[in-house]
């Protein structure tokens, strides 16, 4: 405020210095005082503009001062010379030269000049002094010309700067050698106050506790002692709140630091860190490492890219990543590194920077993910390949022959042959079937030693096996594969010799030929499987081609598909229901319901044969929606056992059910329709339903399972499921196989799977159920092992809803105990 005030008086007083010697009558007297008044303004104004801008937006008072000399003194020169258009230049320009100067005077020279002395009188003084040849008219100026009165401007400048500047240097000269004019480096530190009066003031003690703390072990812990009276007293508080943040700050950091370490101790993956030309400063090795040979060690120093192998695609988004410091994608790479296996991994990524926005570097996480990749290839193989013999299966069989049709050549043919072994029953029986697998095993490297390049073997069964032979002329197909499999044949029939036992075969072919029999590969293998069946039943040990009166079926083909279509709107399908049981047969579990159709004219037809058919037809949906709502609506009519829930009921839900996206909506609405409590709806799926689409399979049962409905796998070991998909799917139930419990008095092999599958059901917390159980031994055996529930002909087989309603009216658990009905 006193600067302003003392700006002011130097503005008013101003005034006087300029028009003072000028009489008021004079017409330069009124010139003299526009002139400084215009100056003055335009001065402030720029010396306001520039430094806001230098301020970066702050106003500062200090700037319009230091605006408004410097106007003033560059007019003093020619102020009743000059325009008031010239006035107003001269203004901004010294207002200008004194606000920037002033900066750059400071900034440049380091001249600390609070009065802005220089700034606002030498250097628009030098302006104003050089501005009289341009701004004074010509006809007043004393040289006659104005670069003529420039030069002498300029010569005045000179002169006078050479003066002052020697005058006051040799008059400092002077008075430095009687005196002292600087204190020493070590006064101005300690201060002019305590130099010479050896009093230390409040900055001074506050600097002194500061350096003890700083030299202390307990460093800035301790507050401050802040004395009455003393000056810096508010500063010292400050700095004590300053030092608080300062403790808390460090104690986040510690706890951060620890927790951090506790993360890396535990961490599955091994955390990395690199700098900015991506060499690693940090791995972290307190988990065991993948392999030995990567530790730490190994790794410090080395770059991301010298150890870490992409390719082509990984490889670009990688290097795309780091060009735009992006995080990195999860990508797959290898982890190498000299004389140690390479492992295979997941990374990722994320750029970070200091607090000034610079890149530092990557910090991110190793996967090892070895074991897992090698156990998925390896349920990959076991998807479309025999475990036993290592050829494909029939999963693989239906695939690859579709491929190959679609790569004939024009006029080649395609054989698929059907291959049985006569006697190899006998053999497993008669020696066992540790030598019946070793059989098997001979057989299919016969088979795949007799094959050419372009054919393909499979085993579709337990010694049943298909070829496909490709590339044979339509023309001559069934004269050349039939020559073709009658040497197959006695390629076959050779003795083979296992385990020291020297045993013979026999081996009977079915054949059916594209584009002779078939357009498809299903049917191609049907029909090749039936001339098989004609080829065993003509003798054995004969090659058979497929004709068309060998399948009925076939010729009944269209009028099946056609009758299906409608037969739901005629009312064909009904459900039958199979009681399931407790193991130990006592208490009546509940129902599974059964799709049956009862065709018009040929009576009931197999489920093997009308399903796979509705299936390709894309008709399961309507279909399974009728059964699900009928298969509710009756068991919504059951009663219920004192003191317990009346049974539940299940209901099979075929894969293309689940494609569509239907089912939790067509659950959903047969429960509200029917008033069937969901705890005692159970939808059975098949296990291979479960690999199809894993995310979408996995968010319907989610679905399902918060409607409050039970899933539960149908047949299961027989698919191609693994744990670890098991693992991640709301399952409650596993129905063992009928394959399994089929083998259970005479196989130790479906012996040792099926107990498994009861304990592995018991882990996941599933209830476990057998299917097709016939015999007491095997559920004795089923109930030894624990097993939860059991259905199968041995209990009863499916009923009419009449039987299912009089056996819950019955309350009795075994079915000896209750006769259904003639149908």
């Amino acid at each position: 405020m006193i600067a302003l005030l003392g700006a002011l008086v130097l503005f008013l007083g101003w005034f006087g210095f300029n028009a003072g010697a000028i009489a008021p009558g004079d017409p330069a007297f009124g010139r003299a005082l526009i002139n400084t008044g215009a100056t003055a303004s335009f001065g402030a104004f720029a010396g306001m503009l520039i430094g806001v801008w230098l301020d970066k937006g702050v106003f500062n008072p200090s700037r319009i001062t230091s605006g408004l000399l410097g106007g003033l003194v560059a007019s003093t020169a020619a102020v009743d010379l000059m325009s008031p258009q010239a006035a107003v230049v001269v203004g901004l320009l010294g207002g200008l030269l004194a606000t920037w100067g002033g900066q750059w005077l400071l900034e440049r020279w380091r001249l600390d000049d609070p009065l802005d002395v220089v700034a606002t009188h030498g250097l628009p003084g030098i302006l104003g002094t050089l501005a009289v040849a341009f701004v004074a008219p010509v006809e007043a100026l004393p040289a006659g010309s104005r670069m003529a009165q420039l030069g002498v401007q300029v010569l005045g400048v000179a002169v006078v700067f050479g003066f002052t500047f020697g005058a006051a240097r040799g008059v400092l000269w002077i008075i430095g050698r009687m005196t002292p004019l600087r204190v020493t480096d070590a006064q101005e530190r300690l201060g002019l106050n305590h130099t010479e009066h050896g009093e230390a003031l409040g900055a001074e003690r506050l600097q002194q506790a500061l350096q003890e703390r700083i030299a202390s072990n307990d460093a800035l812990a301790a507050p401050i002692t802040i004395e009455a009276g003393d000056e810096s007293a508010e500063l010292a508080h400050a700095m004590n709140r300053l030092l608080d943040r300062h403790d808390e700050a460090r104690r986040v950091i510690r706890e951060s630091a620890v927790r951090f370490q506790h993360f890396a101790e535990t961490a599955s993956d091994w955390l990395w860190e690199t700098d900015r030309r991506f060499r690693f400063t940090f791995v972290s090795t307190h988990g065991e490492p993948p392999a030995p040979g990567f530790e730490q060690s190994s790794l410090a120093g080395r770059r991301l890219d010298e150890v870490v192998r992409l390719r082509g695609q990984g490889r670009l988004l990688m290097r795309e990543a780091v060009r735009e410091r992006r995080p990195l994608p999860l990508l797959e790479a290898r982890l190498e590194l000299s004389g140690v296996q390479s492992r295979l991994i997941e990374i990722r990524g994320v750029p970070f920077e200091d607090p000034e926005g610079n890149f530092l570097g990557y910090r991110g996480t190793f996967n090892d993910v070895t074991e897992r990749r090698s156990a998925e290839r390896r349920a990959a193989y076991l998807a479309r390949h025999d475990e036993l013999t290592g050829l494909s299966n029939r999963r693989a069989l239906a695939e690859d022959t579709k491929g190959m049709l679609a790569s004939l050549r024009e006029g080649d043919a395609l054989i698929v042959a059907a291959i049985d072994l006569d006697g190899f029953k006998a053999v497993n029986d008669g020696y066992g079937h540790p030598v019946g697998d070793e059989l098997l095993r001979a057989v299919a490297q016969r088979l795949s030693d007799s094959i050419r390049s372009a054919d393909r073997v499979y085993r579709t069964g337990g010694d049943e096996f298909v070829l496909t032979l490709a590339g044979f002329d339509c023309e001559r197909v069934i004269a050349d594969g039939l020559a073709w499999c009658t040497r197959l044949i006695a390629t076959l029939s050779a003795p083979y010799q296992v385990h020291g036992h020297t045993l013979e075969l026999g081996a009977s072919v079915g054949i059916a030929i594209w584009p002779l029999h078939a357009d498809n590969p299903d049917l191609l293998a049907h029909q090749a499987d039936l001339a098989l069946y004609a080829a065993k039943a003509e003798g054995k040990g004969r090659a058979v081609i497929f004709e068309a009166q060998m399948d009925e079926a076939a010729r009944e083909q269209v009028r099946l598909e056609r009758d299906l279509r409608d037969a739901l709107s005629r009312g064909e399908f009904l459900l039958e229901y199979q009681p399931q049981y407790a193991a130990d047969g006592t208490r009546l579990a509940g129902f599974e319901a059964l799709l049956r159709w009862q065709h018009a004219e040929l009576g009931r037809l197999s489920p093997a044969l009308f399903i796979p058919m509705a299936e390709r037809l894309h008709l399961m949906g309507e279909i399974g929606a009728f059964a699900l709502n009928a298969a509710c609506e009756f068991a919504a009519t059951w009663p219920a056992p004192p003191g317990a829930s009346a049974p539940s009921i299940a209901v099979n839900v075929s894969p293309s059910q689940f494609r569509q996206g239907q089912i939790v909506e067509d659950v959903r609405q047969a429960l509200a329709r029917t008033g069937l409590h969901p705890s005692r709806l159970e939808l059975e799926i098949t296990e291979d339903l479960l690999i199809e689409d894993f995310a979408g399979v996995r968010r319907i049962l989610i679905e399902l399972r918060e409607l409050g409905v039970s899933v539960a796998i149908d047949d299961f070991g027989s698919g191609q499921a693994s744990l670890q998909y098991l693992n991640q799917f709301p399952i409650t139930k596993l129905k063992i196989d009928r394959s399994f419990v089929r083998g259970l008095t005479s196989d130790v092999r479906a012996q040792e799977i099926t107990q498994s599958i009861v304990m592995l059901g018991h882990k996941l917390g599933c209830t476990v159920i057998a299917e097709g159980v016939e015999e007491s031994e095997q559920s004795a055996l089923l109930s030894q092992w624990q097993c939860d529930q059991m259905q199968g002909f041995m209990y009863a087989r499916p009923m009419s809803e009449g039987d299912a309603l009089a056996l819950l009216a019955a309350g009795v658990g075994a079915v000896a105990e209750f006769t259904p009905s003639e149908a």
